[in-house]
């Protein structure tokens, strides 16, 4: 039986910490729903894993909505996707966000088409997003884990900025990658590339500084609202193939709230709303050897 062991310290570490998110499931898995779900789980929101709620109240305990590579909506989720926005929401997008609702994207999220290219490397342009950050080229690794660019480089999304849409980078062709707009009360972001996906650039700290600056500028207003709570839970992941065994917290045994697969991830969903704020807490999950997946060792 091995062990994975977290410590933290129960109280507002992050100016995100205390926000809810949704992460919607899409309709194929490429890992960049799991990217973006422990991205904003590392700058502390609380996030849910799942479909767009059939109802307005649902969505709108939600201070965020990632649709990520969630290509197309039915009607019922773009009618309430943009009353979300509208009364005060963020809606997040990347890779192209919902690129198979040209509608929806002119006139909620201010992005008039948008089309596949390949790049080794792109700009940021002055907006919210690169604030604080050095102006210039961006450069994207040639390997990642077990992938490889094409001779071309990687596939990005370029979004055209409709009226009022606010252009975030562009390609050594001009073409905008990434578009920020506002809608009623609310704001959305839809970028060509993905902050959250920090491997795949080769400036180590430039990711977490763009993620940080975009949810900064989704939030903004809620951030100077002020008021949020904590909603007492604490999520551990673990690969997916992992078997979750014991789980202690401070020791004692405890039972999940839940257990659930993520993507490439599985993960430990436990209460901690006992422990006091400011008070340190430490987390062991135990779990069975994994084995080495069929595909890394055809990939060997």
């Amino acid at each position: 039986m091995l062990l994975a062991a977290v410590g933290g310290r129960c109280a507002f570490a992050s100016r995100f910490e205390g926000f809810s998110a949704l992460v919607v499931e899409p309709e194929n898995f490429w890992g960049w729903d799991t990217a973006v779900l422990c991205a904003l789980e590392d700058k502390g929101f609380d996030v849910t894993y799942g479909r767009i709620p059939e109802r307005g109240a649902e969505l709108a305990r939600y201070a965020l909505v990632a649709l990520t590579i969630r290509r197309s909506l039915t009607d019922g989720e773009a009618a309430l996707l943009a009353d979300y926005v509208e009364s005060g929401g963020a809606l997040y997008g990347s890779w192209g966000g919902p690129m198979g609702e040209p509608q929806f994207l002119r006139e909620v999220c201010g992005v008039a088409g948008t089309r596949s290219v390949w790049l080794h490397a792109f700009e940021l342009v002055e907006s919210p997003l690169s604030e604080g950050i050095p102006l210039g080229e961006v450069v994207l690794l040639e390997h990642v884990g077990h992938l490889s660019a094409a001779a071309r480089g990687w596939e990005i999304v370029a979004v055209a900025p409709a009226s009022g849409g606010i252009p975030v980078a562009t390609d050594a062709e001009g073409r905008c990658l990434g578009v920020l707009n506002e809608h009623g009360r609310g704001r959305t972001a839809v970028l060509g590339f993905g902050p959250e996906q920090d491997k795949h650039y080769a400036s180590a700290d430039l990711a977490p500084r763009m993620l940080d600056n975009l949810l900064g500028w989704l939030l903004q207003r809620r951030l100077a609202e002020g008021g949020r709570e904590w909603s007492g839970r604490l999520s551990v992941a673990l690969p997916a193939r992992a078997e979750v065994g014991e789980v202690r917290l401070d020791g004692r045994p405890v039972p999940p709230l839940e257990v659930r697969r993520v993507g490439s991830l599985r993960t430990v969903e436990l209460d901690v709303s006992h422990v006091a704020d400011g008070d340190e807490v430490t987390v062991e999950v135990g779990y069975q050897p994994i084995r080495p997946a069929r595909n890394v060792e055809a990939v060997v």
